[in-house]
């Protein structure tokens, strides 16, 4: 491996590493996920520095004898600084970021595309967060395989009607007709179906533009973060403050 790296990434997770130094988890076009070491940028002014949600050009050096990724400068190309200045928008995004850690695959360049335009969306005010969060998590579900309409029962393959109710199979991981169904706590209503139907056929700015009642995408946000609990196996550390 070159020891020194220029890469496109963003900052999905930052921790302090001892007084001066930050360790960075990024998501990289390159390299995957990795972890950079970014020494004294905690008290140095002249130390590079990158912030959770930000995207830019790194710089970096893998030092081959520890194995270690060292933040060398960083060109930033969004900062994302619209983010930090609301509280809901900073969680809305750590839930995106704790998603991605949790399901990351070799799709480095949809999954680095939906989050960097999610969170410029989450930059626009006019725009409904609930919404953003459904369709990035539609996306990466259907990323992973486990859906590509949600026009028939995937266990028994019954056409669903135009007015019909459906429920959740916990065995396939996936929304089922109610005689497949064995969880009784996720309920999606035909609207909401035909929403999500259509979601997954047109881009993220056209799903965006299409008009939902708050209360409407509130239901639907929690139904996909359920859904992608079941798929991840366990529960969501940014749930526990995001709600």
């Amino acid at each position: 491996m070159e020891r020194n790296i220029i890469t496109q990434a963003i900052v999905l997770h930052s921790r302090r590493d001892g007084v001066n130094n930050n360790n960075l988890t990024i998501l990289s076009l390159d390299l995957g996920i990795i972890t950079v070491r970014a020494f004294g940028s905690k008290t140095s002014k002249k130390a590079p520095k990158a912030f959770r949600f930000q995207e830019g050009q790194f710089f970096i050096y893998f030092n081959p004898t520890n194995k270690q990724y060292i933040l060398k400068d960083v060109n930033l190309i969004s900062s994302h600084d619209l983010i930090s200045t609301e509280f809901s928008k900073i969680l809305s995004a750590s839930l995106m970021s704790e998603i991605i850690l949790k399901t990351y695959n070799d799709n480095l360049a949809f999954t680095y595309n939906l989050f960097t335009k999610c969170l410029d969306l989450l930059e626009d005010n006019s725009i409904n967060e609930d919404i953003i969060i459904i369709q990035f998590i539609l996306r990466i579900i259907k990323d992973h395989g486990f859906i590509e309409d949600l026009l028939h029962c995937p266990s028994c393959d019954k056409i669903y009607t135009n007015d019909e109710i459906i429920y959740f199979s916990d065995s396939l991981t996936v929304p089922s007709c109610k005689n497949c169904s064995n969880s009784s706590n996720m309920v999606l209503p035909p609207k909401a179906r035909k929403y999500l139907n259509l979601s997954l056929s047109v881009s993220v700015e056209e799903a965006i533009a299409i008009k939902l009642f708050d209360s409407t995408a509130s239901r639907i946000k929690a139904y996909v973060i359920k859904w992608m609990i079941k798929i991840i196996g366990h529960p969501l550390k940014s749930l526990n403050i995001y709600n």
